[in-house]
């Protein structure tokens, strides 16, 4: 069986079409970060790592999913946010070897609608950055 894997179309110009338009679960976990961000000092790592250990958190960032099947992690990658993107893959590496193991990998391992995982968002972000 094989599997298609749906291309992000890059410009001429190297530029990337607009991107993903946030569902309202997105919009609500990128709502909730940039509040409370915002109310703190220190790194992005650093305030994940606490607002997860919050059970509602984990509830709004692991179950939001975007209009294309995306997850949190896939829709910031495709915004081309690597700061958010590597503070999201050193808390999942952390929160991985916790009591909440099976739901980071099942985050980690997500696929969206158009078959694509983690590994394709973080290679088109990648090679955006370096355009």
């Amino acid at each position: 069986m094989s599997v298609e894997f749906e291309q992000i179309e890059v410009e001429d110009d190297g530029a990337r079409p607009d991107p993903i338009p946030p569902s309202p679960q997105i919009a609500a976990v990128d709502e909730e970060i940039s509040r409370r961000f915002a109310k703190r000092t220190g790194t992005m790592h650093a305030f994940l790592s606490e607002w997860l250990k919050l059970d509602d958190s984990q509830d709004l960032m692991f179950g939001a999913i975007g209009v294309k099947g995306e997850n949190y992690f896939q829709h910031i990658l495709a915004k081309n946010d690597l700061e958010l993107g590597l503070a999201l893959a050193n808390i999942c590496g952390y929160f991985a070897q916790t009591e909440i193991s099976e739901r980071i990998m099942r985050f980690m391992t997500h696929v969206d609608q158009g078959g694509n995982n983690l590994w394709h968002y973080l290679a088109a972000c990648l090679n955006y950055s370096e355009t």
